[in-house]
């Protein structure tokens, strides 16, 4: 039953997520994490320019791992500022 667990977990960590926030000049960015061992960074860099339908500036980039129940997965954000309005 633990090994189901550990493999639901693993499967769930592999995903990207975009969350918009606000800097601290009033303008939207977005938090693009990829985490998870079947994902890299290009898959970061892909949901940016799907999310800005284009350009998009990196504001910051951090690779890292995160340790859950033993296991180490790979977690990996973009926070990023598109050049044009983002798609919807």
């Amino acid at each position: 039953m633990k090994c189901l667990v550990v493999l639901a977990a693993l499967a769930a960590a592999s995903c990207v997520h975009v969350k918009p926030f606000t800097t601290p000049d009033g303008k939207t960015a977005y938090l693009v994490e990829c985490n998870g061992d079947s994902l890299d960074i290009s898959s970061c860099y892909d949901k940016a320019r799907e999310t800005c339908g284009g350009d998009y500036e990196v504001l910051r980039r951090s690779e890292a791992q995160q340790i859950i129940e033993d296991i180490s997965t790979p977690v990996r954000t973009l926070e990023i500022a598109c050049k044009t309005s983002p798609t919807s």
